[in-house]
């Protein structure tokens, strides 16, 4: 096992990362997928405008996610919450922020990704932790590595499956992240999969944590991003303006004050 040393050829102690989280899993199909959210967001609105959804004609095909918005409300809640389960191993190294989504046109090969901003405060500090973190679950490590990351037919590996390469390329390339990305995903499944008992409820999935963890503290509403279209805005309108007409009747008849309520 080589020992880890932080790069020293940067007089800096500060390390900015463009870091790429390799536990999101995108928004297509899986935990994350926004097609419920349409139909939660259509209850939602009709629920608070007094409308009856049944009347509805123009269904989630006329509804729309605002994307930008959307986007920033995720990263920066996922980032803080990454930060939060990472810092169980790593301690106070380094902090998160949201940097961007990036959706491909297609799904056919490709999910959403995620990136955020990884400012690593003393990358001496940060490394060894790393380091020892590495050296207490080694043999394991050199599993994950050579299970993830040794190429096959049909798949094609742009990473070593070598452990002793990772460590090599950690200490030596600042600017190749995939290997620390994957490597503080790996010390996390191992850490707190193999080791605690938080994560062994969610079958060692990190991902699966946040996912978790935002919906029971109640800060993950994505319904409040999607939006109708116009041509959907103007039934709704006129959908509520029928039910106050009504109410207002209903509420005429029940004391007899024989309002006309005509346009």
């Amino acid at each position: 096992f080589k020992v880890m040393n932080a790069n020293t050829n940067n007089e800096s102690k500060e390390l900015i990362i463009d870091f790429r989280v390799q536990e999101f899993t995108g928004f297509y199909s899986g935990k994350w997928s926004l097609d419920d959210e349409f139909d939660n967001a259509i209850d939602d609105y009709c629920m608070e405008h007094g409308i009856d959804k049944n009347k509805l004609t123009h269904d989630c095909g006329y509804w729309h996610l605002d994307r930008e918005e959307f986007d920033e409300y995720f990263g920066t809640m996922y980032a803080e919450y990454l930060q939060k389960w990472y810092e169980k191993i790593f301690g106070k190294t380094f902090t998160f922020e949201y940097n961007r989504i990036t959706h491909p046109k297609e799904y056919n090969f490709a999910n959403d990704a995620l990136f955020l901003t990884m400012t690593i405060k003393d990358k001496e500090k940060f490394f060894k932790k790393l380091n020892k973190k590495i050296r207490e679950n080694y043999d394991m490590f050199c599993d994950m590595v050579a299970n993830n990351h040794t190429s096959y037919s049909g798949f094609m590996s742009y990473m070593s499956n070598d452990a002793d390469e990772w460590i090599d390329n950690l200490i030596q390339n600042d600017t190749n992240h995939p290997y620390l990305e994957c490597a503080m995903e790996y010390i996390a499944y191992l850490e707190l999969g193999e080791n605690s008992d938080e994560l062994k409820e969610f079958d060692y999935d990190l991902d699966c944590a946040i996912w978790y963890d935002m919906y029971n503290d109640g800060c993950y509403y994505p319904s409040s991003y999607i939006r109708p279209d116009e041509e959907a805005q103007q039934e709704l309108d006129e959908l509520e303006a029928e039910a106050i007409k009504q109410a207002k009747i209903k509420e005429a008849n029940k004391y007899q004050l024989g309002f006309d309520f005509k346009d």
